[in-house]
């Protein structure tokens, strides 16, 4: 293959040591096989990380592909991510699936209703 490859961002969460490994293999031999060339890894172990964050260091690597195994905590936000990306040029790829018997947590990524902003008295 000639010429420039694309350059992908992948995102990792996980709460043991093995489980981040295990999806950071899994992003790297998905780079691979696309023919992406993989910028940057990002470990989020204590899901701390936001949508925004992810989406400005994508910007910063100038990623045009964020991979996001289907195990990670962010996987649950893909479509999200994926809108908050396209301004940018860039898309999100969910690899694989999640295990059916996994258990799927509430929390602020997915199941959280817009913030509003309130109006401030003058």
């Amino acid at each position: 293959m000639t010429g420039v490859r694309p350059t992908a961002l992948a995102y990792v969460s996980g709460p043991t040591e093995q489980a981040l490994h295990d999806q950071r293999a899994v992003v790297t031999e998905h780079a691979a096989a696309e023919g992406l060339a993989l910028e940057r890894i990002v470990t989020d172990q204590f899901d701390m990380l936001t949508i925004t964050q992810l989406v400005a260091t994508a910007r910063v690597c100038d990623a045009r592909v964020v991979l996001i195994p289907a195990g990670a905590r962010m996987a649950e936000a893909s479509a999200r991510v994926t809108r908050d990306l396209e301004p940018h040029g860039a898309v999100c790829v969910v690899i694989g699936q999640s295990h059916p018997a996994a258990p799927q947590r509430a929390g602020r990524l997915a199941t959280d209703p817009p913030r509003q902003r309130q109006a401030v008295p003058a």
